[in-house]
């Protein structure tokens, strides 16, 4: 018998019965467990099963309860608050002598559900401290967790219990004691400044409501009916549009209630009462107009212990069509004193009978001032749903500008960027979006908010079978894949794959990706591909991203990119490490820097599960020193010191002299960038002697131009332009080229280095001649982290000269490509200067500023390399500021 596995979000519950011991003293166990106990776990039970609890297990004289799993259950918190309620009741009738001691909380837990024994096995810390608020909590009460009450909302209440220190839980928890839950409340019942979502565009629905009403109000009745996914807004036009009618209506209101579709007639007493003036908030009719013969009928609907044995002893099936036919007649009798809006939303909870008193409504609705509105989600409909009678308005996810205007009303006056991701993630969903919104403000936001997740995964939980598993394939893959793909990562016949996603397809759960010529498959949205991925068991994902890897390999389409996270997931670790520092080079060398590190630090991480030898020790000092580019890139010196200390040993232990010269070569720049010019020098003169011995030229030429940026920071102007000139002149000779980093980009950047050393030595002829090589040498590049050093190379020139005016402009451009090029390194370098130009000209104030960012995003960074410059340009901005008349 193989267990159902799967990750999900539920409320778990334990109970625990109090007062049983001294029941049991003396008594013969096999009485006592049919006397007391066998009784008292059925009432619990029933309560549990009730909500849609799934009974775990049994604990003693108590049990556990999961509400959520194994299949998901949307209301699963508010689910467990009523099943405790009903729990306690139903044992206070039964037993008073005996009490209850009820824990609840939400949260993720493994789920292993055994088919066909209806067996359900649980594991996480949710359980855990479940348990411990029972087992702490007073004879009597239920203690919920904060996360419980979150989740079930405004429908329950609770008094704060306070911080409870439980066993095993390292702080004090927030528990609260639970006083009641109302299953038949939404957000509708919110008073309207506590609604949390303001009202958006919705147009189209309002004005084929308008229509409707205005046609009911001449005579000529209507039913119109809202059909969209949960949390699409359909309660929610429906209370904008009864606001905006006001009084020109007598607006009676039903509600379909979850866990009551057993409970014939539930969602039209209320509204029958209204009706006759027997509740709060009634206008009677005249007692004429209903039937001598339908009141013991619509007594019965109201109170079925009210009628006499006559009614009783009547056919059932005869008492149900003259109630069906009473209530009918008695909802299209209130419009006898004027239009009426009938209004019963969430018929998808409705149950059998007053699905039937709907239809016998829509049979004679047409010539009474009526207007039926009505709302259901669409894999739910009526029966009576295509006759014709109802105009369905399906309620679409809002247009992405409407979502953001949304999002941005929400989040409040500066949303910018934060209200698009909301929207975005949201799929237009304005319960969605409000949850994203929500989880914005959380310091450890969940990957999906619970009650979007709940939403999701009980859709997911209600598919076959295949449309599971090709989703779940789906969710794995990320990118949109074929049909032939599908079926490798699930193992599984390619015939079947095309009926399952065409049914998903009509869910909107997955949809045919907008690529011309290919029929390839996606989820539907971000979000349901993250529902139904973090639904899986980690074993689960790990089969199918291992298959993943396997099926691109063999097709040979798959991207380094992709083959790394699938090689990675999927825990094969010698593909991961070769396809992540792919990914890696190649990130680099599109300057997507902060993503190569990523990679790279992938590849050292699938490195260290891979067995230890020789291989992979050359393997793992290479990895560091391939992440030494992105990392100077990014100022990220620390970490740039620290991989270098880790390729240190294994380097020397190695003896590899083109290792050992890397690692000479990468102590410099390290030490250059701390400032530390002789401990450059040094391993400059390290890097040179081991060149010298082994005749490697392109060692020789980089260890010159460590040692040219040394010189410059020891202010030896005229021999760090000469160094400079040198590695210039050879950076491109066949020889060398693509070692240690020599290229076209390096002869480049070794050209603007000597261009500032030659300003700055005041030898401004040769400082232009050079500036004009180097643009010459970047001409015609597209990267744009190359041009960076011309540019701040030609501002410099031009400040040097006193042109501050002039200087501004390749300045400015330099600090824009930092940003395109995510070269953090040298913003404060091209933020200096550019400071101190604006300063010259007379913007003071904002040169001072920017040579602030300057100098305190160097010393965040630990860039040492010429901070004293720009610590004296503050000063010397500030003084001018000082100085400047008021």
């Amino acid at each position: 018998m193989q267990p159902a596995r799967g990750r999900k979000v539920v409320t778990v519950l334990f109970a625990d019965l109090v007062g049983s011991t001294r029941l049991v003293a003396g008594e013969d166990p096999e009485v006592f467990f049919e006397r007391v106990l066998r009784p008292v776990i059925d009432l619990l039970t029933t309560a549990a099963r009730h909500y849609g609890g799934t009974v775990g297990q049994m604990t003693g004289d108590g049990l556990m309860v999961l509400f959520g799993a194994p299949v998901a259950q949307e209301d699963h918190a508010l689910a467990a608050c009523c099943a405790a309620l009903a729990m306690r009741s139903a044992l206070a009738a039964a037993m008073p002598e005996l009490r209850l001691r009820i824990g609840i909380n939400s949260g993720e837990v493994v789920v292993h559900a055994y088919e066909p024994s209806g067996t359900i096995e649980a594991a996480g810390e949710t359980m855990h401290l479940a348990a411990r608020l029972q087992q702490h909590a007073e004879p009597g009460a239920i203690w919920v967790s904060a996360a419980t009450l979150a989740i079930a909302g405004h429908r329950v209440t609770a008094r704060p219990v306070g911080a409870v220190e439980l066993r095993g839980f390292p702080g004090a928890i927030e528990t609260f004691a639970l006083e009641r839950a109302d299953p038949s409340l939404t957000r509708l019942d919110l008073p309207p400044e506590r609604m949390l979502s303001p009202f958006v565009d919705r147009r189209r629905e309002l004005a084929t409501l308008e229509e409707a009403f205005a046609q009911a109000a001449s005579g000529a009745g209507r039913a119109v009916a809202l059909v969209g996914e949960a949390g699409t807004g359909k309660s929610r036009i429906l209370r904008e549009f009864l606001s905006r009618i006001g009084g020109a209506a007598r607006i009676i209101q039903g509600r379909c209630t979850r866990w009551r579709e057993d409970a014939a007639f539930h969602p039209l007493r209320p509204m029958l009462r209204r009706t006759l003036g027997r509740g709060e908030d009634a206008f009677p009719l005249e007692r004429q107009d209903v039937g001598a013969e339908d009141e013991e009928a619509i007594d019965a609907l109201l109170d079925p212990a009210r009628p006499g044995k006559a009614w009783a002893a009547l056919d059932p099936a005869i008492r149900g069509r003259r109630m069906i036919a009473a209530a009918a007649e008695t909802l299209l009798g209130a419009a006898a004193s004027g239009t009426t809006v009938l209004v019963l939303d969430d018929l998808h909870w409705t149950d059998p009978e007053t699905e039937r008193v709907i239809g016998s409504v829509l049979e004679r609705i047409g010539s009474a001032p009526v207007l039926l509105l009505l709302g259901w989600r669409p894999d739910r409909a009526p029966s009576w749903a295509d006759g014709g009678t109802v105009t369905v308005v399906p309620v679409q996810p809002l247009a992405a500008e409407d979502a953001r205007t949304l999002a941005a009303e929400l989040l409040g006056p500066g949303a910018g960027e934060a209200a698009s991701r909301a929207a975005e993630r949201g799929a237009g969903n304005p319960l969605f979006i409000e949850a994203e919104v929500e989880a914005l403000r959380d310091p450890a936001p969940p990957r999906v908010p619970a009650t979007t997740r709940g939403l999701i995964a009980a859709r997911i939980d209600r598919l076959g079978e295949d449309e599971k598993a090709v989703l779940e394939a789906l969710a794995v893959l990320g990118d949109p894949a074929d049909e032939t793909m599908i079926a490798a990562v699930l193992d599984t016949a390619e015939t079947a794959i095309g009926p399952a996603a065409v049914t998903l397809a009509r869910g909107g759960l997955a949809r045919l990706a907008a690529i011309p010529g290919f029929a390839r498959w996606e989820c539907g949205h971000a979000l349901y591909q993250d529902v139904a991925y973090i639904g899986m068991t980690l074993a689960r994902r790990r089969l199918l991203h291992g298959r993943a890897a396997a099926a691109l390999m063999d097709a040979g389409t798959g991207q380094p990119e992709t083959l790394a996270r699938h090689a990675r997931l999927g825990e094969l670790w010698s593909l991961a490490v070769r396809q992540a520092r792919e990914a890696g080079r190649r990130a680099a060398a599109r300057n997507a820097n902060r993503t190569a590190v990523a990679f790279f630090s992938d590849a050292l991480d699938a490195l260290e599960r891979l067995p230890q030898d020789e291989e992979t020790l050359a393997l793992a000092v290479d990895l560091r020193f391939d992440m030494r580019q992105p990392l100077h890139r990014l100022g990220r010196i620390a970490e740039l010191r620290a991989r270098l200390d880790e390729a240190g040993a294994p380097a020397e232990r190695l003896g590899d002299p083109a290792r050992l010269g890397q690692l000479h070569i990468h102590t410099a720049l390290h030490a250059w960038l701390a400032g530390a010019y002789q401990d450059a020098l040094a391993a400059c003169a390290r890097a040179l002697a081991l060149a010298e011995e082994t005749g490697d030229a392109a060692l020789r030429l980089r260890a010159i131009f460590q040692r040219g940026l040394a010189h410059i920071g020891l202010l030896r102007m005229d021999e760090a332009a000469d160094e400079m000139a040198e590695v210039a002149a050879g950076a491109e000779h066949p020889s060398v080229l693509g070692r240690y980093g020599l290229d076209r980009a390096l002869a480049a950047t070794a050209l603007s280095y000597r261009v500032r050393a030659l300003a700055d030595a005041e030898r401004f002829a040769e400082a232009e001649e050079t500036l004009a090589t180097a643009l010459a040498t970047v001409a015609g590049d597209v990267r744009p982290f190359n041009w960076i050093f011309v540019r701040i190379a030609e501002g410099f020139l031009h400040w040097r000269r006193g042109d501050a005016q002039t200087a501004r402009g390749p300045l400015r451009e330099a600090v824009s490509l930092c940003d395109e090029a995510e070269a953090e390194l040298m913003r404060p370098v091209a933020l200096g200067f550019l400071g101190a130009a604006e300063a010259e000209c007379g913007a003071v104030e904002e040169g001072a500023e920017m040579l602030e960012r300057a100098v305190a995003l160097a010393a965040g960074m630990g860039f040492m390399f010429q901070q004293d410059v720009r610590v004296g340009l503050l000063a010397r901005v500030r003084a001018l500021s000082s100085a400047a008349p008021a």
